[in-house]
């Protein structure tokens, strides 16, 4: 299927790999970068895996970071919507799908 990542999802994609080296040191970033690489291929190839959170809305759980993919599936196309830390709001995305 293909993959479609909203800009605010991107941006705290960004902000995530920015704090994760800043914290924990390159080593753990690039750790962090292939585990949410490898989430996303996944997520576009089994997208019916991971079961509904809210409606169609699903979410992937990035094990071992704090973070969960949240994300759709439209007609042929992923959609992701946040890349979510697990301690912000719940549903603060809610105004992207």
């Amino acid at each position: 299927m293909k993959l479609r990542v909203d800009p605010a999802a991107l941006e705290e994609l960004e902000q995530a790999e920015e704090y994760t080296t800043k914290e924990f040191g390159e080593f753990v970033a690039n750790a962090f970068r292939l585990a949410m690489a490898d989430a996303l291929e996944e997520i576009a190839e089994f997208p019916e895996r991971y079961a509904p959170i809210r409606n169609t809305i699903r979410a992937k759980v990035l094990h071992p970071y704090p973070f969960s993919i949240i994300y759709e599936v439209v007609q042929d196309t992923v959609r992701v919507y946040a890349i979510a830390h697990s301690k912000r709001k719940p549903f603060y995305w809610r105004d992207r799908t």
